[in-house]
């Protein structure tokens, strides 16, 4: 007898990215740690994950020059903080 050991759950989770880039670059480096968050709320053997919704929760930027030397060449840079809730559909393993 074969019992069927594959199951679903929805999850959602906050993830939170950092970089001094851009905006495309912080929402990577959130994306970067969903698995890691998602292991955390399911501890079984995960096989497949598929985000459904994605909310903006909250969005920092901050833009500051940079200089070299501390007088030459200055620059304009940004850097952008956010926090992404996400919801997402996850199937896993019950062994």
């Amino acid at each position: 007898m074969s019992e069927n050991i594959l199951r679903q759950k929805t999850v959602v989770v906050e993830i939170s990215g950092v970089s001094t880039k851009s905006k495309d670059d912080a929402v990577t480096t959130a994306f970067r740690n969903l698995k890691s968050q998602i292991a955390k709320a399911v501890p079984e053997l995960i096989i497949y994950m598929r985000p459904v919704e994605v909310e903006l929760v909250d969005i920092q930027t901050e833009k500051y020059t940079e200089k070299f030397l501390l007088l030459f060449m200055p620059r304009e840079r940004e850097k952008v903080k956010l926090t992404l809730k996400v919801r997402v559909d996850v199937s896993y393993l019950t062994i």
